[in-house]
């Protein structure tokens, strides 16, 4: 790793059951200048705190930074490079290698670059979005986005001036305003796709209720598998 990260991963988190696999997702990527910043939100339950300690002795690349927003803790990232971290969410191993060399490759010009979502959410299956974009090229054609604009913080790698620029929700849980930040963030800057990742969000199923069932929801399994 170099002397100052590449990417910095935010990671605003409660519950002290999952941060360890959300957490183990980013730090199993193949691109390694990376460091995860995490937070406890107020009322996070009582081990959350002793929970992060032990994860910033295992890994240095892990810091645990006293904030209750987003916007605290882009105020200490380092990296030229931000992504948000959510609480049940799992990456594959090679998100951020492709988002990385995509936004390079387009230069200043390109403030984010996403990617496929898949979610796994119980009792309601599973379902999939794929960023429209004009025509051959990677640029996010967004006048064509009619859901899933959320998904641009989960799915995004960002250039944190721009993340900065655009005015991150800054309560203590920001995601119903995630909606309306992702317009501002699209009406002002330019956001490009790559389709070799996917993201698989898990959420637990209320005792006796049925699995999932369908071609989604089994390939969801299959990748929270791979992902072990």
């Amino acid at each position: 790793m170099s002397a100052r990260p590449i990417v910095s991963v935010l990671f605003l988190a409660r519950d002290p059951a999952v941060v360890p696999l959300a957490a183990s997702s980013v730090l199993r990527q193949q691109y390694r200048e990376v460091e995860l910043l995490i937070g406890a939100m107020p009322g996070a339950d009582a081990g959350l705190d002793a929970l992060l300690r032990d994860l910033a002795m295992q890994d240095a690349r892990v810091r645990q930074v006293d904030a209750v927003s987003w916007r605290d803790l882009l105020a200490a990232a380092q990296g030229d490079f931000v992504a948000l971290q959510f609480e049940r969410t799992e990456w594959l191993t090679g998100r951020l290698r492709a988002q990385c060399a995509l936004i390079e490759t387009l230069g200043s010009s390109c403030a984010a670059v996403v990617g496929w979502s898949v979610r796994h959410v119980a009792n309601t299956g599973s379902t999939m979005l794929r960023w429209p974009t004009l025509g051959e090229d990677a640029w996010v054609d967004v006048g064509a986005l009619e859901r899933g604009l959320p998904l641009l913080a989960m799915t995004g790698l960002f250039r944190r001036q721009a993340l900065a620029d655009a005015g991150l929700p800054g309560g203590n849980d920001p995601t119903p305003a995630l909606t309306d930040w992702a317009h501002r963030f699209c009406e002002r800057h330019r956001v490009a796709s790559v389709s070799q990742f996917l993201t698989v969000v898990t959420e637990p199923r209320p005792a006796g209720a049925p699995a999932p069932v369908g071609t989604l929801a089994r390939w969801a399994t299959r990748l929270r598998k791979a992902l072990r």
